[in-house]
């Protein structure tokens, strides 16, 4: 098993318990990595007899590493604390074999506990205790496809047709891990397009509008998910971003989630609809490694 650290940065290290060879940084104990802690939630009665099971939550996940530097100790060590940034969230990447899984997370203690500092014991607090794929999945419901490829060659008096509209008003975004997870929605403008809406379609009841008209070139950014929820405008008159949170139908809106197995996705909009694109980011997530 490899564990490595990738900070948001795009600095890292790695460690493993795999040998030989020898790793620079070997990895002696690894707490956290499997299993979980689950919260339930009853109410009670009078004359009731037990309780009632109301809901139940995951705390966050606690990981603690124990490595042993073997080259270059003092570098080593240095590089270390460089990469973890305590002001900012990580991602601890799982390898084994084939399975590839990432979780973020923080630090919350580093120590070491020899004289020549060769024995480092890492703590990390990961907010979100699901695992997921390393690669983001991406599903378009309405895009453009490019017809063209080089050399390209233009008939006089026919034209050429440089992109067709691929429309689909219903497409599954398959989670294929085993926990519910967030999405990034994301609606780009040709046009103008006013309110843009995506739906649950397996009920037709749950959805997320922005009050909004979007011009061409502008892009409205959904994303749910625990501890991740928020909107951003892009104006591309001007170039600038905001926090388009006040723009969703906050009474009535339901941050969608994808549910393991198959989640069926529609679009629309008040006006204009045919101008959007409509692209949907996720990733499967996972409880076990």
């Amino acid at each position: 098993m490899e564990l490595t650290y990738i900070a948001d940065s795009g600095a890292s290290f790695s460690c493993s318990n795999i040998s030989p060879p020898m790793p620079a940084i070997l990895l002696k104990e690894a707490d956290g990595l499997y299993g979980y802690e689950n919260t339930p939630y009853t109410s009670e009665q009078g004359g009731q007899d037990g309780s009632k099971f109301v809901g139940s939550k995951l705390t966050p996940r606690s990981i603690g590493l124990t490595l042993k530097l073997l080259k270059n100790v003092v570098e080593t060590r240095n590089t270390i604390l460089r990469t973890i940034n305590p002001k900012s969230l990580g991602a601890l990447r799982l390898t084994r074999g084939k399975l590839t899984r990432d979780i973020r997370c923080i630090v919350q203690k580093v120590d070491t506990n020899t004289q020549d500092g060769s024995i480092m014991n890492l703590y990390f607090l990961c907010p979100n205790p699901y695992w997921r794929e390393e690669a983001e999945s991406r599903v378009n419901i309405a895009t453009w496809q490019p017809l063209f490829a080089y050399p390209l060659t233009i008939e006089q008096g026919i034209g050429f047709m440089f992109g067709e509209r691929t429309e689909q008003r219903v497409i599954n975004a398959r989670n294929e891990g085993t926990a519910t997870a967030g999405m990034r929605v994301v609606f780009e403008a040709r046009s103008e397009v006013i309110n843009p809406k995506i739906t649950n379609a397996m009920d037709g009841t749950q959805y997320m509008l922005a009050n909004v008209t979007l011009q061409a070139g502008d892009m409205l950014t959904i994303q749910t998910g625990s501890g991740e929820k928020k909107a951003t405008l892009y104006r591309a008159e001007g170039g600038t971003e905001s926090n388009a949170f006040s723009l969703l139908d906050i009474d009535n809106i339901t941050f969608l989630e994808l549910e393991p197995g198959d989640n069926y996705l529609s679009y629309s909009a008040d006006s204009g609809e045919s101008a959007l694109t409509v692209v949907v980011f996720y990733y499967s997530s996972y409880l076990e490694v």
